[in-house]
């Protein structure tokens, strides 16, 4: 069993968690452009 060294799981999850966050914030975009859409129409 090979040893992983930390800072390549560590990269590893700032990746994942910036992946997450530029879904997320194309996920919401147009989410939160449709309620101020609705709200103020």
């Amino acid at each position: 069993m090979t040893q992983v060294p930390t800072h390549v799981c560590r990269q590893r999850r700032v990746i994942l968690g910036m992946f997450a966050v530029s879904v997320a914030a194309v996920l919401l975009l147009p989410l939160g452009a449709l309620v101020l859409a609705l709200t103020n129409g």
